[in-house]
């Protein structure tokens, strides 16, 4: 199949070039967006990482990872479970990671940004 799409591609170019250019700008383009959310920190887990266990409204409950520096971080560090209770809104970037132990990929809530509401 993956020799059948070259084929057709390389015969489509010359006749629908607009069509290609911008399949092949949309494939470069493929940087997943954050993803925002509100809710309430119920837990900090502090250990090799630390995670935040976040309650939205609907009371779906969300462990996201602090693995990288972003915006306010900095007031957190000594003591990230001045978090806990705290109302925030929140984004995150999904991104995949590997278990050797469960010999599997899952997605990781990697925060990217915190703003913690009054």
């Amino acid at each position: 199949m993956e020799k059948f799409g070259e084929k057709l591609g390389m015969q489509m170019a010359p006749i629908c070039p607009e069509v290609f250019t911008s399949l092949v700008e949309q494939e470069g383009d493929a940087s997943p967006a954050d993803v925002e959310l509100t809710g309430q920190v119920r837990t900090v887990e502090v250990g090799e990482f630390v995670y935040l266990v976040v309650k939205e409204s609907s009371g779906k409950e969300h462990r996201l990872l602090w693995m990288e520096y972003f915006p306010g971080s900095d007031d957190y560090q000594d003591n990230p479970k001045k978090f806990t209770g705290k109302q925030v809104s929140l984004t995150y970037k999904l991104v995949e990671s590997y278990s050797p132990k469960a010999k599997v990929y899952y997605d990781t809530k990697v925060i990217t940004g915190i703003q913690v509401m009054n």
